[in-house]
């Protein structure tokens, strides 16, 4: 099983200690508001269970927390399902990337320089997207009636090209396919980190509703120790938050790997 991510571990710890802080002094703030407001109850009057609503905010918290736990394992596992057809994708792309080389070759050796206008020079700077679209275009010009191909360059040679063509038809029909399925599997990602980052955002603003709400109540009853001793995980939050924005960096799609600075990027793992 793949361990949580840092930014749910570090929720994981500041709510399990606001929930422990509950539990612990649920009575002492329950006894110090009934003695603050005994005076004031008229007639029939009953003080509130607050011991129960304090009960019911940690099971909320515990649950709100299980619940981006759970979230969270699911992000992190449609993240690693994409390995296998993002692998899929670069050896296709690779394969593409050989084929326009050879398909550019045997059109050379036909036509001479004028390749050139049929097939563009191949490199591994372009992305998969990119390779699919260029192998497309080649395919139409080449198979394209309206658009006779030039004369041959030695004379007597045959200008079928038909062998090459549809062994680079083949390959980029598979590529195709293989960045349709990493589409689907990154789309499954996205859904899943939306989903954990919408909880996440729910978690963080009813922890800080309840910090707030429980720092209150304890300097009511004249309880500045338990008052302090609850802003810290509050405040250990604002510090996750903090890093969690300054860390937050766009990834760059390259071929292979989506790694920057990639120098053989088809290949890459």
């Amino acid at each position: 099983m793949n361990a949580p991510s840092k930014m749910v571990v570090d929720r994981q710890r500041s709510t399990l200690d606001i929930a422990s802080l509950l539990s612990q002094n649920t009575d002492t703030l329950a006894a110090g508001l009934a003695h603050l407001f005994d005076d004031e109850l008229i007639d029939s009057e009953a003080f509130p269970d607050l011991a129960l609503l304090q009960t019911l905010m940690t099971r909320r918290l515990r649950r709100r927390l299980d619940t981006l736990i759970d979230l969270d394992r699911a992000h992190i596992d449609h993240h690693t399902d994409e390995l296998p057809p993002r692998r899929h994708r670069d050896r296709s792309a690779a394969l593409v990337r050989e084929r326009l080389l050879l398909l550019r070759q045997a059109a050379h050796a036909h036509f001479g320089d004028r390749a050139l206008e049929l097939i563009p020079i191949v490199t591994t700077a372009y992305s998969p997207e990119a390779l699919w679209r260029q192998a497309h275009h080649t395919l139409e010009r080449l198979t394209n009636p309206d658009h006779p191909l030039p004369p041959t360059a030695v004379q007597g040679l045959p200008t079928d090209l038909r062998p090459w063509i549809h062994d680079l038809e083949s390959a980029n029909i598979q590529l195709r396919q293989a960045l349709d399925n990493l589409s689907a599997a990154r789309a499954r990602t996205l859904h899943a980190q939306q989903a954990k980052s919408a909880n996440m955002v729910r978690l963080d603003r009813e922890v800080r509703s309840i910090v707030r709400a429980l720092e209150g109540l304890y300097r009511l009853i004249e309880r500045d120790d338990l008052a302090a001793k609850v802003r810290v995980p509050l405040r250990r939050k604002r510090e996750t938050v903090a890093r969690e924005v300054a860390e937050t960096v766009e990834p760059a799609e390259v071929l292979g790997g989506d790694v920057p600075n990639n120098q053989e990027a088809i290949e890459a793992p």
